[in-house]
């Protein structure tokens, strides 16, 4: 009697571990799809999903290059109306009614030409702009006495290819991604630092009185990433 009680016991604790190793894999599976779409939640995730389902309720089983084709061929169709539209009212029209109407038709285009030369003037005064600053930045941390990786992360940190130029600030599934793959950038860097120091690549500077920090003789020794961050820190106060 006391061995079959054993054996229940047994088979009860085999399949806790058998349900927690289900839990535990369906956990990872259900993190690594959060991660990798940038959701910091399911509930976010099923938000996503019911909007794309609704986009493929409402497309169906068509085909997304046949519907593009149809909404060109409808635009074409729209042109081929204003054209004979056009031709209309020229029948209508008195002559001079015809060259009013036309030097007004001139005059809104002559005003949408000036517009887009003038907005894709900014474009480019702005992107030679970007250029620029991106060019000095980097032209001025060449000349410090930086790593590629530290150079890399201070041209980030000055806004040179930095992702918040281009996220979308209204789209929190993107800010999200962007935040979770900055910090991974970060703590790699950081790593970096300790590697570089270890293998002698990176020399603590001497701190004087002057700098209200006391300081033991001898070598500092990195004992953590954040030991670490304080001594990049100070490097760089230094250079």
């Amino acid at each position: 009697m006391n061995e079959e009680i054993k054996d229940a016991t047994q088979d009860v604790v085999i399949e806790e571990e058998s349900v927690d190793a289900e839990e535990t894999a369906a956990t990872t599976v259900i993190d690594t799809v959060l991660e990798e779409y940038g959701h910091e939640s399911v509930e976010d995730f099923i938000a996503e999903y019911k909007t794309s389902k609704e986009l493929r309720d409402q497309v169906g089983d068509a085909d997304i290059t046949k519907l593009m084709g149809a909404q060109q061929e409808l635009e074409r169709i729209h042109a081929y109306w204003a054209e004979q539209e056009t031709l209309k009212k020229e029948q209508d029209e008195l002559p001079e009614e015809t060259i009013e109407r036309l030097k007004r038709e001139k005059k809104i285009q002559e005003d949408e030409f000036k517009r887009t030369v003038t907005e894709r003037s900014q474009l480019e005064g702005e992107t030679k702009a970007i250029r620029n600053y991106n060019s000095e930045v980097n032209s001025i941390l060449g000349k410090e006495s930086l790593s590629k990786p530290e150079q890399e992360f201070a041209a980030k940190f000055f806004g040179v290819d930095n992702p918040f130029n281009e996220v979308d600030i209204n789209n929190k599934v993107a800010i999200r991604k962007m935040v979770k793959d900055g910090l991974k950038n970060y703590n790699d860097f950081k790593l970096q630092v300790i590697e570089d120091y270890r293998a002698g690549k990176i020399e603590v500077p001497e701190i004087t009185k002057s700098d209200q920090t006391s300081v033991t003789s001898g070598e500092k020794k990195i004992t953590s990433i954040r030991k670490a961050s304080q001594v990049f820190a100070e490097m760089l106060s230094k250079k």
